[in-house]
């Protein structure tokens, strides 16, 4: 780039002084030479421009490289974490799935015992029944009892009353028997 501004400079400064010193054969040569130089400065920046491009498109060619080696490095990390998430989410998922079916287990476990002991308390309320019923039962029985030792009181002393009565009219009847025996002998 700097050798292709010399080369315009130099060309204009030959064009420059021969228009300066009016002279006309060499204005016209450094006319045309500054024509050639300016040319070859062309030729100069656009191969330069081209070195530059070229330079640009391989650092970007390097740089899209490194950035697949990191993509990449990137992606088998990711994968690496994927695996080890999906592997404690597999684990996660295998405990999720045991505590529900224990969780199913007992709760399964609860509802037997609860109705068993719904009918163990059934069980016992109707013992307890029983045994009220029993118990006004034995009430009942005693009050009968009680009521047929009353009677039997009563019965043994209408025995005894009547025994003694019995007992009168024999002697009643012997005693007439014996006057009658007496009259008659």
């Amino acid at each position: 780039m700097i050798t292709a501004t010399w080369l315009v400079l130099i060309g204009a400064g030959a064009v420059g002084a021969a228009a300066y010193f009016q002279l006309m054969l060499p204005l016209v040569a450094a006319g045309a030479a500054a024509v050639v130089l300016g040319a070859i400065a062309a030729r100069l920046m656009y191969a330069e421009v081209l070195d530059t491009r070229f330079d640009a498109a391989a650092d970007r060619a390097d740089q899209a490289r490194g950035y697949r080696t990191l993509a990449n490095r990137r992606a088998r990390e990711t994968q690496q974490v994927v695996d080890l998430i999906s592997g404690h989410l597999d684990e996660a998922r295998e405990e999720t799935a045991r505590v529900v079916s224990e969780n199913e287990d007992l709760k399964a476990e609860v509802a037997t015992r609860s109705q068993q002991a719904t009918a163990a308390a059934e069980r016992a309320r109707l013992e307890a029944a029983r045994a009220d019923a029993a118990e006004r039962a034995a009430t009942a029985f005693e009050s009968r009892a009680v009521e047929a030792e009353e009677r039997a009181e009563k019965v043994t002393r209408r025995v005894v009353e009547l025994e003694q009565v019995v007992a009168e009219h024999e002697s009643a009847a012997l005693a007439q028997r014996d006057l009658r025996d007496r009259h008659t002998a």
